[in-house]
């Protein structure tokens, strides 16, 4: 923590400090984009570029932006110094900062926001200066990189409040969540709440500034909404600053006028949770509830309204009311009153809605429409019902009007309510009686709710009347009684519906007395569900039911044919049986009966009411039969037996007893469908009946019997009569027999449809009755009786069925009873008989978890082991056990089945008591481990036997009961047994796999592992047998197609294996197995891959068997493939999965912990030999195997420590040299060199003597330079062995030139392997190895080695010496200097050898690096390396006596007359380098005197020199040697003036003294400037002249304003001299550009003419630079000049080609977008008069013009014309615009079809097209002025008057682009409708454009249907396109076709109300049309439809 005296020094150091403290005087590197060091690079010049991109891009996307162009993205910001600035000044450039940073902060999240803040950071530090508002700006994306990256940047006093929260976090910036943000601005964190006031405040400033985007709104409420939630759940209480900050916000945003939707629904929620948090004082809560009635607001009416009602709501008792004017607010409100009612039908507001209605009635006029439609709301609470009668009296009389008819809904609605509060308010006051005097027709509402029967009929009637004058018809219906319906005819529909639930029959009468009527009411109303309580009742009134069934025969039925089956099963059904009790159908309404439903067609007539018991007898019976045989030939008998079904649970018993009786009927008569009706019906009665007692009954009797059908209509209701006719049901299924060949399978598993299931349910079911406690014992005898005589020999069979199955634990006792009663039975006959076959199901009963259960199945076993065992006894259900399965059984000897019945029934005790013994039984009397042969065999016959049972039982609950019986046991043949259970599955013919996929998965994966839970490590040796089952099997389960069963089977094999049973299996399989698995990974998902390669890791090898492994793997790449055929795909798959498999292997061995054996290090060496051999054709992954290889030979060898057993292995280095040659890894050949290293260990010869190739290929690739173990092994080769020998070589040499040659061939090992050691570790290399040897002694011969080896081969061409540059740059500059001697002197000798070898053969060389045949090559890079060095000593303090003897020797050099041209030039550079190191006075001095006395050559080397050198020299050091500045510029524009030959070179040194000039210099450079305007009016250099000009005058500034002229002119003849080139153009308009932009208000007008005609005349050649100088001009030139220029420029241009007039319109539109805003509209009239005139190009110049041209003029003009417009207010452009429309429509006098007023008119028509465009919902207002013309010309259009086809088109476009854009403001429904028969005329017209897909009538009236929110404007819409299409032209009904298709297109949802009359009256005609096109146009727009709806046959037939 710092000290306060720290604290003190902070707050008073300079914010500035950072940067007057800074090396270079800038600012410091903080960047927002930039990491700092990148930053420190970037001049600002570079960061302003940066900006201006991305300002340019922002302008697009927010073009309110360009307010901060001048002031902060323009080039005066760039010279804008913040330190410069006064206090003031800097407080007025905060308030400008703030808002830019606030509306940047909408674009934090793309890169050109970022580039702009970037800007912002670096040239006004606002992280510092403006850091609150800047980290304000970016709290909203606190969770995104974004946030982090400005944090880090951050400066914040530490008196800001922001410091304690995000001070902390600017050294780690990272995201931050939200709530972190929450309990900082809590008041418990900042009591002085700064934090939440500028959160809360944040919205409001953004909504001031239009700043407002969606993260500050998310964040904004979801940060309020924490705060609150935060002290809630905390059940903590707010403080009251902040609830008044929280109030005054709400409130204050909420009063905004159009803040818009978006921030107004930003508001609501915390609103609403403030509300619910803290009880507001009652001005703060008015104060809210006032500010949601804000008009105007732009909020949402429905979020609004809804806010204000949850509200109100949770303020119980509110009486203070909604504020001033509330009535006038909540009028405003669109669509308040639906809004309301749905409001209150979803969520009730009672509260709420009793202070807005008390709001609403203070003003009724305002509010009449929503009190209307409130009052009309069926079920408005009672107390606001009180509460609206009260108010409602207690009106003035002025608005009784008003008030009367809402007090007449209201009683019509609440009669009761509405009379109570009338005689409650008059008892208090006086009433007005007119307000409660109610009329005749609102009396008539009220009669049809009557008691009294004839005001109810007299109430229809009414009713009916209302309708019938609403024009109600079943074809109008939907659309009148829609959601737009009238409410009267509502009430009507509902009055109407109420009575048809009457029972009068008076009433019901008149009800239908006008069935179509009531047809069209019941429109949307399920009738059946309406009338069904009539049916049902316990009384029903026949003459009611027979005017129901009237109705429903005669019209509603045939109207809705779809209902038949409803209507039988609802109505006639449950009322169709006659007793005495109840009649619902007399004769009289039996025709109807009959009508209603056909299958009661062959039913005699109903029987008389007063009939006789036996008539009624009589009747039903045939009834049933009837019924029955109508059922049975239906065809839809499933249906039909369902409506049965569901009646046998309904509510009357006379529908039950029928569907009870009917259904046993069909059980007995029903061929063909006996058993399914049987087996639906019982499994009904099980469900239905279920604890029910039927104990009463003693006899069975037949359905149709007559005393049961007596009972049936005498006592219908009494129970025991349905109890019979359940019982009935029942046992009518006893009587169905099998077919003779059928056999039933009980026992396995069956498909739920066929038939053995249906036999077996209703069997099954029978049993169960049989043994119910709800049966009598009679007739549960009789029924057990039924179903074992008809099982006969199968009963055991069936009855194991019972107990092994999924029912109650009673019944499955009962069973296992019955079976031993029946296996006792067999006891005493003569022939004996064997249940071996029924033992195994005892033995799954037997682990039931019922101990009654397993009692019963201990009786069933003894009473089978009592049964004697002989070898002649019959085997009982042999054939038929397991169905077609039961060949699969095997049988047991007597004396083996004798045997284990003994063993099981001596422990079936215990069994009893624990249900899980068996398994132990099991383990201990079949387990064949250490017994003798005899009992071995006889304990793997039983397992053989149960094994067989399992497999022939194909049934999921059994297989595991038996399977988990023999878990424990350990018996060989418990694997062989489960072979055929587990090979089917890996056999893709067989079913056992389709079987186990129906198994629910947990089930699956039990049987799985309980079916492989026999292999086992003791089983292991059936395994181990020569051609073992079971081993094929474990093979082909790894190496099969994968399948889901598989995948399971597959994970439980591995899971057994590595659990012991892999480790049993002899050796040679080992492999084998390894190897398959590995191979079948390729056909696995990811997951099931990772688990099989776990398993392969734990599977456990000797280094024989893992040497075995390696060579399987490797046989793919030994498999031999014939040269001459091209490889194939397959061997490329082949060679990569072995690959993936060796990959797979070598992972999965842990080598260290194997023990170290030589031959595995053998074959791993022979792996990694193959892979090298293959590695070309190995697309992927060699890399890795190659390291995982080297991984593990590297484990290996580390564990052997007996050189011997290496060699024995003959284990050598070749193949790890082989592999560092290969690879290009560098992490492969890490591990190569660790093994080499190791290796170095046991057979150190060989290693040693491959040291330097490993040097010498560690560097071959450039993956490798970054090899920290390489390096490490030569470095420490070197620390060893290179001081030694650079000692021997010292001993050796006497002279330094001596001790260079002596040590060139050992240094040249070392430089010759440069090139391949790692990029960057190699100039430490070297530094480290001079340093070993001596730099004194060594650096230069080790530098000119380097730059030698760097001249030769590829080198050469690049002559690279940057590594001989670097290192010698690790010493000291004297050294350096030496060393550039001493290189300089050895290229004197080699030139001198060189000259000598020329005159003499035998000369002897003389220079170290001796080779006379690359003397040159050799002179020419040392003389680089030499001049690269002086390079590195310019501004070095370095021995001038060394620096003379160098440039003394450089000098002679240059004299000889053996320097080739090469070598010259090379000492030029090097000389020029070595002047360098001289001062800079005398540098200055020596270049002057060249150019005065010097020749050519020497003048342009010294002008090279100058200029490269210039730039370096201090401003300070050349502002002291002025005079020879001024002499070398004076000279150099002397030479240029000469056009010498080193032209080039002077215009080059003049670019670089402008572009460094200091002030002293200026008036030189202003001297010089008229000839480098006269160099650049011709000669070979006039573009670099140009250039030369152009900054020159940029240096100059005002000192180039008597230039102008002669610059202009310059430029000017360049750009008008056709032989110029384009460069030379393009670089003298860049001049003039940069000459406006330097002066640009010293620019005439006239001179602006000027430039401006020769840029128009350009574009034809070359647009680009024409428009980059208008561009430049319209940005620099001030508008008040500018505007008047392009003005006087049109008068000359207006004749010339297009190509200057398109660019003077591009002038034009930079003009009006760059001017500015407050000085065009002085210039307004006098351009749009110049616009109207452009606008009439066409007629005056269109005969001398191309049509192609003036189209071109005409969109340029345009779009100026809208660029003017942006900058205009809607005051200044609204009468422009009136005048236009004058101009365009009323001020020619021609006739409509004239081409002018057609031309003028298109002009005004694309001014609005494009208007519509830049503006949308704003400009449709407009359309309002365009109307009459708009409607004048469509009609005009219809008539024939005008024909030109492109207007017609581009005035549809205008309607439908306003149409599109406008929001609801102009295109009412009203404007539609008046406009729609209009355009509907248009289909007709020009049928080559209608008659298309691009049909503007058609888009057009698409717009129209997509505009409308109308349901009846839309029906309009759609009526008028369908009538089109019945037009007489094809064409015609094509192009209705095709708007029809439109309007689908856009308005699909909308249209589908319309789908019958659109596709049943039209589209089914157009599909028959004569031609052909409009068929296939038709059936392509039905198409679209039925898209939306689906199929539409219904209306097409």
């Amino acid at each position: 923590m710092p000290s306060s005296l720290a604290s003190q020094l902070q707050n008073i150091a300079s914010v500035d400090a950072s940067r007057l403290t800074s090396r270079y005087g800038q600012p410091s590197s903080k960047s927002y984009l930039f990491p700092p060091k990148v930053a420190e690079a970037q001049d600002l010049d570079a960061v302003f570029a940066l900006a201006q991109s991305g300002f340019d891009e922002l302008l697009h996307l927010d073009p309110e932006i360009e307010e901060f162009e001048r002031e902060l993205f323009s080039e005066a910001a760039k010279r804008t110094d913040r330190m410069m600035l006064n206090k003031e000044e800097n407080e007025k450039l905060d308030i400008t900062l703030g808002r830019c940073i606030r509306r940047l902060g909408k674009w934090v999240g793309i890169m050109a926001g970022g580039k702009c803040i970037e800007w912002l950071v670096r040239r006004f530090r606002v992280h510092e200066f403006n850091a609150e508002v800047l980290l304000q700006a970016f709290l909203p994306y606190h969770d995104s990189p974004n946030f982090a990256r400005v944090l880090a940047i951050l400066s914040l006093p530490t008196s800001s409040p922001y410091s304690a929260p995000f001070a902390p976090l600017v050294k780690a910036a990272q995201q931050v969540p939200r709530e972190y943000i929450t309990t900082a601005v809590s008041s418990a964190r900042d009591p002085s709440l700064r934090l939440l006031t500028d959160v809360a405040e944040s919205v409001k400033t953004a909504v001031t500034e239009q700043t407002v985007h969606r993260a500050l709104l998310a964040f904004w409420t979801a940060t309020l909404v924490d705060l609150l939630e935060r002290t809630r759940s905390s059940n903590g209480r707010i403080s009251e600053g902040v609830v008044k900050v929280l109030v005054e916000t709400f409130v204050t945003l909420l009063s905004i006028p159009h803040a818009g939707a978006e921030v107004n629904a930003a508001i609501y929620p915390p609103l609403v949770l403030l509300t619910r948090t803290v009880h507001l004082s009652d001005p703060a809560f008015l104060a809210i509830v006032e500010s949601l009635l804000t008009p105007n607001s732009g909020a949402n009416p429905s979020q609004r309204l809804l806010t204000l009602l949850v509200i109100l709501d949770q303020r119980k008792g509110w009486e203070g009311g909604l504020g001033e004017d509330a009535a006038e607010r909540l009028a405003k409100i669109p669509q308040i009153g639906d809004l309301l009612v749905a409001a209150i039908d979803k969520y009730s507001f009672v509260e709420a809605t009793k202070a807005l209605v008390g709001a609403l009635v203070e003003d009724v006029t305002l509010s009449q429409e929503t009190l209307t439609k409130l009052v009309d709301y069926p079920t408005l609470a009672t107390p606001v019902v009180e509460l609206v009668v009260a108010k409602l009296l207690e009106t003035p009389a002025e608005v009784h009007s008003i008030a009367r008819p809402l007090l007449s809904t209201l009683r019509q609605r609440h009669p009761n309510l509405t009379d109570a509060a009338v005689i409650e308010a008059s008892a208090s006051a006086p009433v007005d009686p007119t307000l409660v005097q109610w009329t005749s027709a609102e009396s008539a509402f009220i009669d049809v709710h009557s008691a009294d029967v004839a005001s109810r009929v007299s109430g229809v009637k009414e009713m009916y009347a209302v309708a019938e004058a609403a024009g109600l018809n079943t074809s109008n219906a939907a659309e009148l009684l829609g959601a737009s319906a009238d409410e009267t005819l509502r009430s009507a529909q509902t009055a109407i519906l109420a009575r048809i639930r009457d029972t009068d029959v008076a009433v019901l009468t008149a009800l239908y007395a006008e069935p179509d009527l009531l047809l069209a009411l019941l429109n949307g109303v399920d009738y059946i569900e309406t009338v069904t309580p009539a049916f049902v009742a316990s009384k029903p009134v026949r003459e009611a039911l027979g005017l129901h069934l009237g109705f429903l025969a005669a019209s509603y039925i045939p109207a809705h044919s779809d209902t038949k089956n409803k209507v039988f099963e609802k109505l006639l059904l449950p009322n169709l049986l006659a007793t005495e009790e109840r009649r619902a159908f007399g004769p009289e309404q039996w025709t109807s009966v009959v009508k209603a439903s056909r299958l009661l067609d062959r039913v005699q007539s109903g029987v008389a009411i007063k009939a006789s018991r036996d008539e009624l007898v009589k009747f039903n019976q045939d009834l049933i039969k009837s019924l029955t045989r109508a059922i049975a030939s239906s065809g839809d008998i499933g249906a039909h037996v369902d409506a049965l079904i569901a009646n046998l649970s309904a509510a009357l018993p006379a529908a039950r007893l029928l569907a009870s009786l009917t259904l046993a009927e069909l059980v007995t008569s029903a061929s063909g469908y006996q058993h399914v009706v049987a087996a639906r019906s019982l499994t009904a009665l099980q469900s239905h009946l279920a604890g029910k007692q039927m104990r009463d009954i003693e006899q069975v009797e037949a359905p149709l019997a007559a005393d049961l059908l007596k009972v049936v209509v005498s006592k219908p209701a009494v129970a025991k009569t349905q109890q019979r006719a359940y019982l009935a049901l029942l046992t009518s299924a006893i009587a169905l027999k099998e077919p003779a060949e059928a056999q039933t399978n009980w026992l396995n598993d069956v498909a739920e449809e066929s038939a053995e299931a249906q036999s077996r349910v209703i069997t099954h079911s029978l049993y169960r009755w049989a043994n119910s406690a709800n049966l009598s014992a009679a007739v549960s005898r009789h029924l057990l009786q039924a179903v074992l005589s008809q099982l006969g020999e199968d009963a055991l069979i069936f009855l194991a069925s019972v107990w092994t199955g999924q029912v109650e634990s009673s019944l499955r006792v009962a069973a296992l009873r019955h079976a031993t009663a029946f296996v006792k039975a067999y006891t005493g006959t003569t022939k004996a008989t064997d249940f071996q076959v029924v033992i195994p199901a005892a033995l799954v009963a037997l682990q039931d978890s019922a101990k009654p259960v397993r009692e019963a199945t201990a009786a069933l076993l003894r009473a089978i082991a009592a049964t004697p065992q002989s070898g002649g006894a019959d085997i009982y259900g042999l054939d038929a056990i397991y169905g077609s399965r039961s060949d699969l059984v095997q049988l047991l000897k007597p004396s083996d089945l004798t045997k284990y019945l003994e063993a099981i029934t001596k422990a079936l005790d215990d069994m009893v008591i624990d249900a899980g013994r068996l398994a132990s039984v099991h383990a201990s009397v079949l387990d064949s481990q250490k017994k003798d042969k005899k009992e071995v065999t006889q304990r793997r016959d039983v397992v053989d036997w149960l094994m067989s049972h399992i497999l022939a039982w194909r049934s999921d609950a059994p297989r595991r009961s038996l399977l988990s019986s023999l878990a424990r046991v350990i018996n060989v043949s418990r694997l062989y047994g489960s072979l055929p259970l587990l090979t089917p599955l890996v056999d893709s013919a067989k079913d056992e796999d389709s079987w186990l996929s129906t198994l629910p998965p947990t089930h699956r994966k039990e049987y799985l592992e309980l079916a492989f839970g026999s292999f086992i490590a003791p089983h292991v040796s059936a395994v181990n047998e020569n051609n073992s089952e079971s081993w094929k099997f474990l093979v082909e389960l790894v190496s099969s197609s994968p399948t889901p069963v598989l995948l399971e089977l597959r994970a439980i094999s591995l899971a057994r294996l590595t659990d012991g049973l892999f480790d049993g299996i002899r050796s040679p399989l080992k492999p084998e197995y390894v190897e398959t698995l590995i191979h079948s990974l390729h056909s696995l998902s990811s997951d099931d891959n990772l688990t099989s390669k776990v398993a392969v890791a734990k599977l456990v090898l000797s280094p024989a068997e893992i040497v075995k492994v390696l060579e399987a793997l490797l046989e793919p790449f030994e498999s031999p493939v014939h040269r001459k055929k091209a490889k194939t795909d397959d061997d490329a798959d082949r060679i990569e999965q072995a690959v993936a498999d060796l990959t797979v292997f070598i992972e999965s061995r842990d080598w260290k912990a194997l023990p170290g054996d030589a031959p595995v290090v053998a074959s791993l060496m022979g792996v990694l030999a193959t892979i090298l051999s293959k590695r070309q054709a190995i697309k992927e992954g060699v890399d890795y195997l190659e390291q995982e290889i080297l991984g593990a030979i590297l484990a290996q060898i580390e564990q052997i420590t007996d050189a011997n057993e290496i060699l024995r292995a003959r284990v050598g280095i070749e193949v790890i040299i082989k592999t560092i040659r290969a690879s290009s890894n560098p992490r492969t050949a890490q591990r190569a060199l660790l093994v080499a290293s190791e290796l170095a260990r046991l057979i150190p010869d060989t290693v040693l003597h491959n040291v330097m190739p490993i040097f010498t290929f560690m560097g071959s690739s450039d993956l490798q330079r970054d090899d920290a173990f390489s390096f490490g092994v030569v470095e420490k080769t070197v620390e060893r062995i290179v001081p030694v020998m650079a000692a021997s070589l010292k001993d050796k040499a006497e002279t330094k030139l001596e001790l260079y040659s002596e040590s060139r061939t050992f240094l040249s090992i070392f430089t010759d392997m440069a090139a391949r050691l790692p990029k960057h570790r190699t100039l430490p290399f070297f530094v480290h190895l001079v340093k070993s040897l001596g730099a004194e002694d060594f650096l230069a011969p080790v530098s000119m080695l380097l730059a030698d080896r760097s001249g030769k081969g590829k080198n050469a061409a690049n002559g690279s010496l940057e590594l001989s540059l670097s290192v010698a740059s690790a010493f000291s500059p004297a050294l350096r200097t030496e060393v550039t001697l001493d290189i300089v002197q050895e290229v004197g000798r080699i030139i001198n050898d060189s000259s000598d070898s020329s005159s003499s053969d035998e000369a002897e060389s003389t220079s170290f690096l001796a080779n006379g045949e690359a003397g040159t090559r050799q002179a020419t890079v040392l003389l680089q390396l030499a001049a690269g060095l002086t390079k590195q000593l310019v501004g070095r303090v370095t021995p001038q006596p060394v620096v003379e003897e160098i440039v003394s020797g450089l000098i002679s050099l240059a004299a000889s007359p053996a320097v080739t041209e090469e070598v010259a030039d090379q000492i030029d550079t090097a000389l020029s380098g070595a002047m360098q190191l001289l001062s800079v006075g005398s540098f200055l001095d020596i270049t002057a005197r060249i150019l005065e006395s010097g020749n050519a050559t020497d003048i342009s080397r010294a002008l090279d020199l100058f200029a490269t050198r210039l730039p370096l020299i201090r401003p300070e050091l050349r502002g002291q040697s002025a005079t020879a500045m001024g002499t070398i510029i004076r000279r150099t524009a002397a030479l240029l003036d000469d056009r010498g030959p080193a032209t080039a070179n002077v215009i080059a040194a003049l670019g670089r003294i402008v572009s460094t000039a200091i002030k002293s210099e200026d008036s030189p450079l202003a001297a010089i400037t008229p000839i480098v305007v006269a160099a650049s009016k011709g000669g070979d250099f006039v573009e670099e002249s140009v250039a030369l000009l152009a900054a020159l005058v940029r240096h100059l500034g005002s000192r180039a304003i008597p230039f102008i002229q002669a610059v202009l002119d310059a430029c000017l003849s360049i750009a008008r001299n056709t032989t110029s080139s384009p460069a030379a153009v393009e670089a003298s308009f860049a001049t003039i550009a940069t000459l406006v932009d330097t002066v640009p208000t010293f620019v005439s007008s006239k001179q602006l003419v000027t430039v401006l005609g020769a840029a128009a005349e350009y574009r034809a050649t070359d647009e680009a630079t024409s428009s980059s100088l208008i561009t430049a001009i319209a940005k620099r030139i001030p508008t008040k000049t500018l505007i008047p220029v392009v003005m006087e420029l049109w008068k000359s241009i207006q004749s010339a080609p297009a190509s200057s007039i398109e660019a003077f319109f591009y002038l034009l539109r930079q003009t009006l977008r760059h001017g500015d805003s407050k000085a065009i509209p002085s210039h307004t009239k006098p351009l749009f008069a110049f616009f109207l005139e452009v606008f009439d190009i066409r007629h005056k110049a269109g005969a001398r013009m191309e049509p192609e041209a003036v189209d071109a003029a005409e969109t340029s003009a345009i779009s100026s014309f809208l660029e003017l417009v942006i900058k205009l207010s809607e005051a200044a452009f609204k009468p422009l615009f009136v005048r236009l429309y004058d101009w365009a429509v009323v001020d020619l006098s021609a006739p409509a079809s004239d081409a002018h007023v057609v031309a003028r008119r298109k002009i005004l028509l694309r001014v609005m097209d494009g208007l519509l465009g830049k503006f949308r919902h704003l400009l449709t207002p407009y359309m309002a002025t365009l109307m009459p013309f708009v409607e004048e010309l469509l009609a005009a259009y219809s008539l024939g008057e005008v024909e030109d086809e492109s207007l017609w088109a581009l005035l549809l476009r205008v309607i439908a682009h306003s149409m599109d854009v406008d929001d609801g403001v102009f295109w009412t429904d009203a404007a539609l409708l008046k406009l729609l028969p209009l355009v509907v005329e248009q289909l007709s017209l020009f049928p080559s454009t209608t008659a298309t897909p691009e049909s503007p009538v058609a888009k057009a009236l698409a717009a129209i249907a997509a505009t409308t929110s109308s349901e009846a404007t839309l029906k309009k819409v759609n009526s008028a396109i369908c009538l089109a299409t019945r037009a007489e032209e094809p064409k015609a009904r094509m192009a209705a076709l095709y708007a029809l298709d439109a309007a689908w297109e856009r308005h699909s949802d909308e249209l589908i109300q319309f789908v019958p009359e659109t596709v049943a009256e039209f589209l089914a005609e157009l599909l028959e049309d004569e031609n052909s096109e409009v068929e296939g146009l038709a059936r392509k727009v039905l198409a679209r439809i039925e898209g939306v709806t689906g199929s539409l046959k219904e209306y097409l037939e």
